[in-house]
């Protein structure tokens, strides 16, 4: 618990509380953020489900800098954000669900990716994938989805800190 006072007790977090503009400006590259991950995510899953087809995964592939950048600005907003209200966050049945179905969600798509990943040259742009790649895709769907609602949900579930 001393652990947790100290995160929020940090200067970065005393300035982000006490200074809306940050608060509200890491919500938002949070959000930006999330939108590489999941919306690039969410095109890999939707294609292994047979939606546009004609695009190659391959090309889907392409995203996976997207994503990246937004994983990492999503884990270093996410840590400030977490830090400014650790103690009550750290205890939030739904803040853990969140982080839950973030780390599965990743392990999903990374199955996911080992799953449906080949050769760019090799593949077939309609190409239709198996039962397995595509109850992957819903699971890694689910995860990501789950990570949404449940992350949004925190703000029901807390006091509002400013």
């Amino acid at each position: 618990m001393a652990f947790l006072n100290a995160l929020h007790e940090m200067p970065l977090s005393v300035w982000a509380l006490q200074s809306s503009w940050v608060y509200y400006s890491l919500l938002a590259v949070h959000a930006i953020g999330m939108a590489g991950v999941v919306g690039s995510t969410y095109m890999l899953c939707l294609r292994v489900l047979g939606y546009a087809q004609g695009v190659a995964v391959a090309d889907i592939g392409r995203l996976r800098a997207v994503a990246w950048a937004g994983f990492l600005a999503n884990a270093i907003s996410g840590v400030m954000l977490f830090c400014c209200d650790a103690v009550t966050l750290a205890f939030n049945g739904t803040f853990q669900i969140k982080m839950i179905s973030i780390v599965l969600g990743g392990i999903a798509v990374w199955v996911l990716w080992r799953t449906v990943g080949r050769d760019p040259s090799q593949e077939d742009s309609y190409f239709t994938y198996g039962a397995g790649a595509k109850a992957i895709a819903i699971t890694t769907f689910a995860f990501w989805t789950a990570a949404i609602i449940f992350g949004r949900h925190i703000a029901y579930t807390i006091d509002p800190i400013l």
